[in-house]
């Protein structure tokens, strides 16, 4: 405690003077105060005119510094017996009702006792029971005995909700943010044996703060008593304590100010008397308040009644940038005047407080600060237009969309207009915590050699990011995980103060960094242990894995590495190598050779690349589907005034009725076209999502420069690839069309360079992780969709594509190929048979085409020649390949579909029973996907016998009978299947079954047609043109002419073929035929073991194992005995 006490030599005289209960210390004569100094201290310790404890016949004399302990002491016992009164009403009444001494505090930290919060684990939420009483904020209920009754007002996060219980008359009453939703329960079960306790029911990820009464109630109620009663008369003292303080601390700001005004004046050589300074006694007289202030800052309720209250008069607004002297003042008072016990604990409560009471809410109840609510969403966007023109150009049944009126393009400008102002406002908020957190990143205040700001924010940092990875087991759940709404503009925020730190770092060092706009990641930080990734799972599986199995070019790396890779890499380098490697801009360190700086804004880079993809990507992801409900609430009222349009007149039940559900729909859009505004303005503004921009340059660099390491570009965390994945998404789906990613500046690079990075990494042998393959695949899949991204596809280098090529042919076997599968339909749809639509024929264009397995074909058609070529190209100069993938093809096609047909006839057995049955949604959806895979698995043959026929027709080729005996087969096995009168397709067709529409005869008729009208002089049997339950004719929009002809002389050439085959048909001797297909002679003989088959039999059976298939021996040569 810093305190002033006088020699005795100087103590002043001075004398008591008691007044009743009101005691007063007087000066009678005060040698060693100047004027000055003796109109400070009266200033600030006399009471004012109209105080009660100034009385008439009190006389004021001069007040002495040396004196102000006893006087504070004699002041607070006085404010205390005035307030007598107040002190003892604010004490529980005896006949109060409620149980337990009179003194009840909350144990919060300790788990002594018999009552513990904690989960309830009965399995029953607040209100399933006879004498518990629940309100619901989300379903607008209240709950007793399970039986849910209207009532109350929607909650939103931030709100504070109160409940009240008058255990007097047995009411429950509920308040949202002060203002009383009315009783919702009366006469409660009241008397012995009755005691009511508070309980809360959450669902997964919620969370709340409940305050019984440790710190001040946001919103008191009157009449109410909060649970734990308030330290008033510690409370009364505080307050009167910061009366001083109120008055001091500006007095000691404007001394500082003139202090250093007079610094900078000219010194005089003119003596002056030695006198104590006015900053000497301001300081001297603050210590002795903060004396008995000091304890009672212990409190957290306290601290946010009055220190919290204090602060917050230095944060105006319009100096939220300033340098707030009056908190800096304050807080370097509370540093310098208490003691480690009481510092620690008040500042304990301090942010406490900071955190929990304004984590959602603001500080101040104005409504100017707080986000709007539906009515204030009302002023701000007066104007609202359902038609937001994001919908592209066509609808969901693929029709071009007309051109909006022009009263829509009016009410369209005037609600963007207001989205635009409510962004300029919202920008100021963020404007201030960007500063706040530049505040937190400070590096050059460690001059006491300690911890800086940003390494203790960093390590903070890091432990958030920790707390809130997702569980590595999906049932385990983590209840503090920060919200998502929270996090997301937390990734902005910090990303901008980063970037701002780095740019600056770089003006000051522009020999040794590289502009933001520049940065990356380098990859030496992912194997030298500098940053913590909490056991995460690498590109090539764990780090313990990776360390041994990289261990000699992990040793490499350390006996020559490269410049700029990490402190302890670079000591090896002689001091002469590290001056001139300083000199230059180095191509693989971002930020040079200043390790204090560089590394901790590396690292906050990576965090933030961590924090975008483990929550910041969801919160967008979630933002979206508010557009998706816009535009379902949209079709739905355009389809309710068709149906009004069309309705006669005289059914006008029926007409009030979809009069009525037009005005919900148009009610429900309003509304959510309302809370769109507030999305697009705060979360899809056009700053946001350069913010995601940039960020994906970054990790496209990150992951480029990594790669050319070689093998230690394994250690790279997985997280990388997703987040590169998704932040690309975002830009692509998420922002546009709102933002068009197009206005982007250099975006075609930027897409050229991401087309590139999934070329490269799609069948990376490197990448280990499951995880980071599907992801991989499932963005190539998605990147070959639109027209833009596919041109961008075909213009990278030729060697990337091949390589994309060449992974996409690879066998089907031992590998995820369905996925690929899908890529290669892709880019062949548009030139198949009737291979041209968008949404599936059969079909009328609904949402039903939405969702599920009706996703893959709801795509434009937009085929690639460029890489059909490469396909062919790639299958042509490598036989083994071509091969290998047409016989896997062959394998899997034959398995989709004996899997599909025989679900089929699981179906129809259960359906022949003559009980009801329960079909399991499950099996529909396995059915149904086989027959898509089995469909795709089609297209892809077709798309090969077309590019590369010669595989089939070339007898050249030593396998080109065999593969075209096998097309036969499956080609004929399916429309054995498919085209037979009254079998098992055409009675689950007919059935229209939910979860089965995807089945039916066009889909995969076609994709046989087209492989048969391929030029391969195929002798396949089409007989469905002509029959009458299908046929192509039916389909004129999605079946072209030549097609048709196609079919039709394809059809003539069959029966001409067939009828001169039974013209030219001889008996033939059983014995001769081979035993394995019973339609070809035996023609060769195996060696060793001498059993014969037919040439084709024998070589498909070679293709797979080598043995026999009698015998099981192996073979080791094949005699051709009719050559």
């Amino acid at each position: 405690m810093a305190t002033a006490k006088p020699s005795s030599a100087n103590a002043p005289a001075f004398a008591n003077a008691s007044s009743g209960k009101d005691k007063v210390i007087l000066l009678d004569k005060c040698s060693d105060e100047t004027p000055e100094n003796q109109r400070l201290l009266e200033y600030v310790f006399q009471p004012k005119e109209n105080s009660a404890v100034l009385r008439v016949g009190d006389k004021r004399k001069k007040l002495h510094l040396s004196h102000i302990p006893d006087y504070l002491t004699e002041r607070l016992d006085g404010v205390v017996e005035l307030n007598k009164d107040y002190i003892e009403n604010a004490s529980v009444a005896p006949d109060s009702g409620r149980l337990g001494p009179e003194n009840v505090v909350f144990d919060f930290k300790g788990n002594m006792g018999t009552l513990l919060i904690e989960a309830d684990r009965l399995g029953e939420g607040v209100g399933d029971t006879d004498n518990s009483y629940a309100y619901d904020g989300n379903r607008l209920r209240k709950w007793n005995m399970k039986i849910p009754l209207k009532y109350g007002e929607v909650w939103l996060t931030g709100d504070v909700i109160s409940c009240a219980i008058d255990c007097d008359i047995g009411t429950i009453t509920f308040y949202r943010n002060g203002k009383s939703m009315g009783e919702a329960f009366t006469n409660i079960r009241l008397g012995p044996g009755f005691a009511y306790f508070p309980a809360v029911s959450l669902s997964m990820g919620e969370n709340l703060r409940a305050n019984f009464g440790v710190t001040p109630l946001r919103y008191p109620i009157a009449e109410y008593r909060p649970l734990q009663d308030p330290p008033t008369l510690d409370l009364i003292k505080a307050q009167h304590l910061f009366e001083y303080l109120d008055r001091t601390v500006p007095l000691m700001v404007e001394t500082d100010k003139a202090t250093v005004h007079e610094m900078e004046l000219p010194v005089t050589s003119q003596e002056h008397p030695v006198t104590r300074s006015k900053t000497a006694t301001l300081l001297l007289t603050v210590s002795h308040i903060f004396d008995k202030l000091a304890p009672l800052l212990k409190s957290a309720y306290i601290v946010e009644a009055c220190l919290l209250k204090f602060l917050l008069q230095g944060c105006e607004v319009k100096e939220v940038c300033g340098d707030h002297l009056l908190i800096q003042k304050s807080l370097d008072l509370i540093w310098s005047l208490m003691q480690d016990s009481e510092r620690k604990a008040c500042l304990d409560n301090l942010m406490t407080s900071l955190v929990f009471a304004y984590r959602f809410s603001p500080a101040t109840p104005q409504f100017s600060y707080q986000p709007p609510d539906d009515e204030g969403l009302m002023e701000i966007v007066p104007v609202v237009c359902l038609d937001l023109g994001d919908r592209g150009e066509r609808d969901e049944s693929g029709k071009q969309i007309e051109p909006p009126s022009e009263e829509t393009l009016k009410l369209r400008a005037q609600y963007f207009a207001s989205c635009d102002e409510l962004n300029h406002h919202v920008a100021e908020l963020e404007y201030i915590q960007v500063e706040i957190l530049k505040l937190l990143l400070i590096n050059d205040d460690n001059s006491e050699g300690g911890a800086s700001t940003r390494f203790v924010f960093l390590h903070k940092f890091r432990e958030f990011l920790h707390a809130n990875l997702p569980p590595t087991r999906p049932h385990i759940t983590i209840g503090n995980q920060c919200p998502l709404s929270v996090c997301l503009s937390f990734f902005h925020r910090l990303l901008r103060a980063v970037r701002s730190y780095w740019d600056n770092f770089y003006e000051h060092n522009p020999g040794q960094a590289v502009p933001s706009h520049e940065g990356f990641v380098p990859c030496s930080k992912f194997y030298d242990d500098s940053i913590n990734y909490f056991e995460m799972q690498r590109l090539g599986g764990l780090l313990s894995h990776l360390k041994k199995t990289h261990k000699e070019e992990l040793d490499e790396v350390m006996r020559n590495p490269r410049p700029g890779q990490s402190v302890h890499m670079t000591q090896i380098l002689s001091s002469s190598e590290h001056v001139e490697n300083q000199k230059r801009v180095h191509t693989d360190q971002p930020l040079g050779f200043d390790q204090a700086s560089c590394h901790s804004l590396v690292e906050l880079l990576d965090g933030i690349m961590l924090l975008y993809n483990i929550a910041a990507h969801k919160q967008l992801a979630k933002m979206c589907t508010l557009r998706e409900t816009v535009h379902e609430y949209v079709d739905a009222l355009n389809d309710t005034t068709k149906k009004i349009d069309q309705c006669p007149k005289e059914l006008h039940e029926v007409q009030n009725e979809l009069i009525r559900a037009r005005e919900v729909f148009q009610d429900k859009g309003t509304e959510q076209v309302r809370q769109m505004a507030w999305v697009i303005a705060v979360i899809y503004a056009q700053d946001k999502q350069e913010d995601v921009y940039w960020l994906l340059q970054v990790l496209l660099r990150t992951i480029n420069k990594a790669s050319e390491v070689g093998k230690l570009f394994s250690f790279v965390p997985d997280f990388y690839i997703e987040a590169c994945v998704h932040t690309y998404q975002a830009i692509r789906s998420y922002f546009h069309p709102m933002r068009p990613y197009t206005n982007l500046p250099g975006f075609s690079e930027v897409l050229s360079m991401y087309a590139v990075f999934l070329c490269e990494h799609f069948a990376d042998n490197r990448i280990i992780s499951g995880d980071s393959k599907d992801t991989l695949i499932q963005a190539l899949a998605t990147f070959v969709c639109g027209k833009k991204s596919l041109k961008a596809l075909e213009n990278i280098a030729v060697e990337s594509r091949m390589k994309m090529t060449k992974a996409l042919l690879a066998p089907y076997e031992n590998r995820s190929w369905a996925q690929t599968n899908w890529i290669l339909v892709r880019l062949w749809k548009g030139c198949g048979f009737g291979f041209r639509y968008t949404h599936l024929p059969h079909l009328s264009a609904s949402k039903l085409q939405q969702v599920d397995h009706f996703v893959s074909h709801a795509k434009e058609p937009c085929p690639s020649l460029v890489i059909q070529q490469h396909i062919a190209d790639a299958l042509k100069a490598d036989e083994e390949l071509a091969t290998k993938f047409l016989d896997t093809l062959l394998n899997q096609l034959n398995w989709a579909f004996s899997e599909f047909i025989g679900m089929l006839q699981e179906l129809q057995s259960i359906a022949s029973r003559p009980t009801a049955a329960f079909i399991d949604s499950r099996h529909l959806k396995i059915c149904a996907t086989c027959f898509d895979i089995s469909v795709g698995l089609l297209r892809v043959l077709e798309m090969v016998t077309s590019l590369v026929p010669e595989f089939f027709t070339d007898w050249s080729k030593p396998l080109s009978e065999q593969l075209l005996c096998r097309l036969f087969q499956l080609l004929t096995q399916v429309l054995n299947r498919i085209t037979s009168k009254s079998n098992t397709f055409d009675m689950i067709v007919a059935a229209n079954i939910p979860g089965l529409e995807i089945v039916h005869h066009l889909p995969v008729l076609s994709a046989v047609a087209g492989g048969n009208t391929a030029e391969t002089a195929t002798g396949s049997i089409l007989p469905t043109g002509t029959e009458k339950s299908f046929s192509f004719s039916n389909y004129e929009e999605n079946i072209n002419r030549d097609e048709l002809a196609a079919v039709n002389e394809l059809l003539i050439y069959i029966k001409e073929q067939q009828i001169q085959e039974e013209k030219q048909s001889v008996e033939v001797d059983e014995d001769t035929l081979c035993e394995i297909c019973y339609a070809r002679p035996k023609s060769v003989q195996f060696i060793p073991c001498g059993h014969h088959s037919c040439k084709s039999c024998i070589s498909h059976q070679m293709m797979n194992k080598k043995e026999c298939f009698f015998c099981k021996a192996v073979i080791t040569a094949v005699k051709d005995y009719t050559s």
